[in-house]
């Protein structure tokens, strides 16, 4: 026995020799062996894609949506539903606008600067990724580097860990509709502690079958980018871990999701909710993110699994778990509509020619937003309101709408029921194409050509709520019960005009602050600069009260204004300035405010700038646009004078 025992300790020494030589062999010859493998996807796309295409072009698409974390699917080639909706979380991402998942022309011109993807791979052999030892060295891979498409994961020797906390980032309780897309049901922060550390993998757990609720579920930050996205087409995609009340759904295929210390992350699970099941009753579905949930690697390649062990979100059961009540009814896309901040200013003066038709004037900037899903505008009516008795018809030609760079030409303009001339008539847009996507503004802007000879009109523009025609991204007719009627401001369409700028106004020295007799008055200063905008020249008077519409409060005051610091012009008349086509000038006026009788509160202000294309102070409105005219609107502008007003207490 003492024999055969030695025998077999020998052979082990012998053996363990020879398998020392191996070792140090495999060392030697794999020592300086790493290989670096780089492989570049083009972005040169010929042609734009959308839900049904193929192709190598799809698949290059689908390689960059996978790099950068949107798109957990290996590429197909094929351009599908989990694509559109990668394409779409991307294109909101990094700022193209509209986000709906369609591969056009903007985003081709996009990638070709932005989208070439490198992605390079270092391997050592008996190093596979996550391995702790080379199999064949037995040399710590800790310095070997973990490359996924989308994230690197390099540990740096940190004995880090993740602490986690329940967040009310996704909302305890809420109610989701059929359609609802890209909704927070829980959320979580993630602190690294110690070192950076990176999560792997992480399950979330239902109350009820999800497949039968949720097309898919996406992995998000708190700004709403998709870390990874699970799509739910069966049981198969599921862990049923207690019949009928735990059912667990897995990310296994995000990349490293690293959190470094001091830079707490926000990470969700999103529902994408099925647009149409008889499954969705109205029932109440927990969620939770319990222990165990999450599994993470430190910088030593320690791996741990964490979760939520109690409170809120541990457990898919009432009292702990997040609530998502699903609605029976669907969630359709809503409309919401405004003035666009791009909008023309108050009363904007749009020169016309007596010759000429004037083309591509602004109308009105309107802004359409969709909530709830992404939808397409399909027919939008305007009304065009004329205030001063012309009818529309006689004014605008070529009405038109251009959205995102496309032009969309209008039916003919119809006078609204039997509405005379002065009033509203109307033009339709059908056969529109107008993507909106989910929460995002779209700026619509409604141009048209004014006629030749139009001036003294003051004209507005309505985009009418009851008009808007669309459906959503599920085919819903899309809800206008948010929007209303939207009315952009007028333009003044003149053949002679001015515009005013630098508008101010001063109180010098005041008398008699007691008094209650005409001895109680202000200095008065007021100054503003005229430009002609025309193609004639323009006259302004030299008597400040034919010039200047005024206004004073209470009525017992009185003004008194006078010109000054005005040289004299090459083209004035004895009776007005003259402004020349394109020239500017600036007046100012100084004098005094006073009240009659009583003290108090006491303002002054110019209200309206007259002017006329006569230099002649004419004593009646007949047509010729003398300096007295006030009621003909191509003779005054009353809009932008805000500044020309000071008060006191007298």
């Amino acid at each position: 026995m003492i024999t055969s025992s030695r025998k077999i300790v020998a052979g082990l020494l012998s053996t363990a020799m020879v398998l020392t030589s191996v070792v140090g062999l495999t060392a030697s010859v794999f020592a300086d062996t790493t290989t670096t493998t780089t492989t570049t996807t083009s972005s040169n796309f010929s042609r734009s894609l959308t839900v049904g295409s193929r192709g190598s072009d799809v698949t290059a698409l689908q390689t960059i949506l996978a790099s950068k974390g949107y798109l957990m699917v290996s590429p197909t080639g094929y351009f599908g539903s989990l694509t559109r909706r990668a394409l779409a979380a991307w294109q909101a991402a990094a700022g193209i606008s509209p986000a709906v998942g369609y591969f056009g022309p903007i985003t081709r011109a996009y990638l070709a600067t932005n989208g070439s993807l490198t992605v390079v791979t270092t391997s050592t052999p008996g190093c596979p990724a996550g391995a702790m030892f080379n199999y064949m060295t037995g040399a710590a891979c800790a310095s070997t580097p973990v490359v996924t498409t989308g994230g690197t994961w390099t540990p740096d020797g940190t004995d880090g860990s993740i602490t986690l906390s329940y967040v009310s980032y996704a909302p305890a309780s809420q109610t989701l509709k059929k359609g609802d897309t890209n909704k927070p049901l829980i959320s979580v922060k993630l602190q690294a502690v110690n070192g950076k550390t990176a999560v792997t993998r992480m399950d979330v757990h239902f109350s009820e079958r999800p497949w039968l609720d949720f097309g898919s579920l996406n992995l998000t930050d708190a700004s709403g980018n998709i870390l990874a996205t699970k799509t739910l087409t069966g049981a198969s995609d599921v862990t049923e871990v207690t019949v009928g009340s735990d059912y667990l759904v897995r990310f296994d295929n995000i990349s490293p999701i690293v959190v470094t210390p001091g830079n707490d992350m926000i990470v969700a699970v999103a529902g994408n909710v099925l647009a149409a099941s008889d499954k969705i009753t109205g029932q109440s579905v927990y969620v939770a993110i319990p222990a165990g949930s999450i599994r993470t690697i430190n910088g030593k390649n320690y791996t741990d699994s964490i979760g939520l062990s109690s409170g809120q979100g541990s457990a898919p059961v009432n009292g702990t778990g997040n609530v998502v009540v699903l609605s029976s009814t669907g969630s359709k896309g809503a409309i919401y509509t405004r003035i666009d901040p791009t909008s023309p200013a108050t009363k904007t003066t749009v020169v016309t020619s007596a010759n000429q038709v004037k083309t591509g004037v602004t109308l009105g900037v309107f802004g359409l937003k969709s909530q709830n899903q992404n939808s397409t505008i399909n027919g939008l009516a305007f009304n065009l309101n004329d205030n001063t008795n012309v009818a529309p018809g006689t004014i605008y030609s070529n009405v038109r709408l251009s959205v995102n760079g496309q032009t969309y030409g209008s039916n003919a303009i119809t006078v609204v029921g039997s509405n005379p001339p002065g009033t509203a008539t109307t033009t339709t847009f059908s056969n529109l194409s107008i993507p909106l996507s989910q929460d995002a503004w779209v700026p619509v802007t409604l141009l048209a050509d004014v006629q030749s000879g139009v001036t003294g009109v003051s004209a507005s523009s309505t985009l009418v709520a009851s008009g808007i025609v669309g459906v959503d991204s599920n085919y819903n007719t899309v809800d206008v019960t948010n929007a209303g009627n939207q009315t952009s401001t007028d333009n003044v369409y003149t053949t002679s005009g001015i515009s005013v700028t630098a508008p101010t106004a001063s109180i010098g020295s005041c008398t008699g602050a007691t008094n209650t007799t005409s001895n109680n008055k202000c200095t008065v200063t007021m100054s503003f600069t005229v430009t002609n905008v025309g193609n004639n020249d323009i006259f302004i008077s030299k008597t400040p009260s034919i010039a200047l519409a005024t206004s004073s409060t209470p009525a017992t005051a009185s003004t008194t204004l006078q010109s000054i610091n005005l040289a004299a012009g090459a083209g004035d008349t004895t009776q007005a300035y003259d402004v020349t086509s394109g020239g500017s000038r600036t007046f100012t006026y100084q004098g005094t405010f006073s009240q009659i009788a009583g003290g108090g509160f006491e303002s002054f202000k110019i209200a309206a700038i007259k002017f006329g294309v006569i230099g002649t102070d004419g004593s009646a409105d007949n047509g010729s646009q003398n300096l007295t005219v006030s009621s003909d609107t191509a003779s005054l502008i009353n809009f932008g004078l805000e500044p020309l007003f000071v008060s006191q207490t007298l």
